[in-house]
């Protein structure tokens, strides 16, 4: 009887799946209230009944970004109905350029043009180890200079950027290094918090940008968003 699927009804409900027996849902799927639920979802009792919901204290992968030829920003949208998230990138370089990342955010619905503060504090260097620390506000970006740049095709910039999407007061902090391999020492890592200069009651940050310093462009990175269950 494998891979058959014969019920014992009461009435309208299922009593029994006879021992033995398979469900096999190729091709097809469970739909509850009309839906299969969304990407990462996963099947729930209400107390009443079922739903999908979201997976309590999981991480859900959101959206993937790879760039493989330049580009002059990277746009991440901030979608779902998550309190916080954690944006992870890797491998991201100017090219030769001696380029820094920088990252800018705007409200859901904006488009860049509030200003934000931020604060840095790193450490590292081309050559040999410096500190740096910085604090600013009036800003469309927030430069996140991890004192060492990468300056080589063989580079990577990388870290994570935790966003705190608390109405009224949204914010972002996060880590970014680099290693290269063109210096003798080429290692540098920032922490960072950055928010916005005068948020609205109900602003939530809705897009965050990725570009490098000056004219560069990005030549090569993934983004990976996450969005955190937190009950």
């Amino acid at each position: 009887m494998a891979n058959r699927f014969p019920l014992s009804l009461d009435g309208t409900a299922i009593k029994e799946l006879p021992s033995g027996d398979n469900l096999d849902l190729t091709g097809s799927g469970i739909s509850i209230s009309g839906g299969q639920g969304a990407d990462g979802q996963v099947l729930t009792s209400t107390g009443t009944g079922v739903a999908w919901e979201n997976a309590s204290g999981a991480w859900t992968r959101i959206s993937t970004t790879n760039v493989t030829s330049a580009v002059a920003t990277v746009e991440i949208t901030i979608s779902g109905s998550y309190d916080y998230y954690v944006l992870r990138y890797s491998g991201w370089n100017a090219g030769t350029s001696n380029g820094y990342p920088m990252f800018g955010m705007t409200t859901v619905g904006g488009s860049y043009s509030e200003t934000i503060k931020y604060l840095r504090n790193g450490y590292g260097g081309d050559t040999s180890g410096s500190s740096n620390q910085y604090a600013a506000s009036g800003q469309a970006y927030a430069s996140v200079w991890p004192v060492a740049r990468p300056g080589s095709t063989n580079s990577s910039a990388f870290g994570e950027l935790h966003i705190s999407n608390v109405a009224g007061q949204p914010s972002i902090h996060g880590k970014a290094h680099i290693i290269d391999d063109d210096q003798s020492l080429d290692l540098g890592m920032t922490n960072f918090v950055i928010g916005f200069d005068s948020p609205n009651s109900n602003d939530k940050i809705g897009k965050v940008r990725i570009k490098a310093d000056g004219s560069q462009n990005t030549q090569a990175g993934k983004f990976v968003l996450y969005g955190i269950a937190t009950s």
